[in-house]
């Protein structure tokens, strides 16, 4: 946890570094150093609760906007192709060696 994912997380969810301490029960300083890779014996809890408040911001988008979520998890569910349906020409990616 020596790069900067964890901290981009946090930051996307909106937390401070304190808000996630407190819903940890650690020090603030501590948050810190996880993310900076001094202190590693945490990481998998700050990693685990990246996750769930990640889940919980996905539950409150879906509450938020059910007719979209249901559209789109209809889209996943059937296999739906944008790109097949679509007037734009699909997007072509060349993978170079």
């Amino acid at each position: 946890m020596t790069d900067s994912s964890t901290r981009n997380r946090r930051v996307k969810l909106g937390f401070t570094q304190g808000e996630i301490a407190d819903k940890l029960g650690l020090s603030q300083a501590t948050v810190s150093n996880m993310e900076s890779g001094v202190v590693t014996y945490y990481v998998r809890s700050y990693e685990r609760l990246l996750s769930e408040l990640e889940q919980d911001r996905l539950r409150e988008l879906i509450r938020a906007y059910p007719a979209a979520a249901g559209a789109f998890l209809g889209e996943l569910a059937t296999g739906y192709n944008a790109a097949a349906h679509s007037r734009a020409p699909a997007l072509r990616v060349a993978v170079l060696p």
